[in-house]
């Protein structure tokens, strides 16, 4: 998969925080599905954290990081 192809995929995904549904409803739930729920949740937020950084893009970083960034894409996009 080549990197255009790859940012169009991360695009189509949309990670939300979701609602867990009231204190009393997750109560009734088996503990080792609450467990599970739990789980996921952290899963969620650490992938949620871990692209954070790529979708965000800093107006203030400097020209030669732009320029070694640009030719990284180029070389993943002959590749693929």
């Amino acid at each position: 998969m080549s990197l255009r192809q790859a940012n169009k995929e991360k695009a189509k995904v949309k990670l939300s925080a979701g609602d867990r549904g009231g204190a009393d409803m997750v109560a009734l739930l088996p503990e080792r599905l609450r467990a599970l729920i739990d789980r996921s949740v952290r899963l969620q937020e650490r992938v949620r954290r871990s692209i954070q950084p790529s979708i965000r893009r800093s107006p203030t970083r400097p020209q030669s990081v732009e320029r070694q960034v640009s030719l990284l894409r180029a070389a993943f996009e002959r590749e693929g």
